[in-house]
């Protein structure tokens, strides 16, 4: 049988088509494969992604609480060791000196006693304009002759246990009753307090 040579171009034609459409289809099945796999894996990132920000928002709030109950509780220690410092203020009148640097007239004593378990620091007691004229050191076995020691104003420390006395002298005898002692210290968390003679206490760095 002899072969028509003049169809050859036509089959290699039809061959070569054939390819490129089966080289097309595997091109458009493997692209399609990709973005599948592609749109899986951005997927997965997006999971990822959404599990770490849950997680992140939850942590948090768990760390805005543990800053919550850390600053309840730091309140609660101070308001705590506030309510153990004490103020005793005594009008004292001559004629005979009471202690040296204290004058034969009417003046105000005015203990501070630290019953906590921290010291206080920055201590002081005015009737205000006026400064303490002498502040003495009354804590039992603090000295070795056991007298009392005098100090300077402000107080830099009253540690646990200890107690002390200012004594104020604000001008004109008879008008003393109008500048009632004031005492001012900072607790242990550093947060500055004020008290009265009626004890009440104030706290004056509210943002502390």
């Amino acid at each position: 049988m002899a072969i028509n040579w003049g169809d050859v171009p036509t089959w290699f034609g039809a061959i070569f088509a054939g390819a490129a459409a089966a080289g097309a289809i595997w091109t458009l099945a493997s692209q399609r494969q990709q973005i599948g796999e592609q749109r899986t894996f951005i997927d997965e990132q997006i999971t990822f992604m959404s599990d770490q920000r849950a997680f992140i928002e939850r942590q948090s709030e768990v760390l805005a609480l543990q800053e919550s109950e850390l600053v309840a509780l730091a309140d609660e220690r101070a308001v705590a060791q506030a309510r153990r410092v004490s103020m005793l203020a005594v009008m004292r009148v001559g004629p005979e000196e009471l202690y040296a640097g204290i004058e034969n007239h009417r003046c105000w004593e005015v203990t501070i006693a630290n019953d906590s378990d921290e010291a206080i620091r920055d201590v002081n007691v005015r009737c205000d304009p006026y400064n303490a004229d002498a502040v003495w050191d009354f804590t039992p076995g603090r000295t070795d002759d056991g007298n009392p020691r005098r100090v300077g104003a402000p107080v830099p420390v009253i540690g646990p246990g200890r107690k002390f006395s200012f004594f104020i002298t604000p001008g004109v005898s008879t008008r003393i009753g109008n500048y009632p002692p004031v005492l001012t210290f900072t607790d242990a968390n550093g947060r500055r307090w004020q008290m009265d003679q009626s004890g009440e206490r104030l706290k004056l760095d509210q943002s502390a």
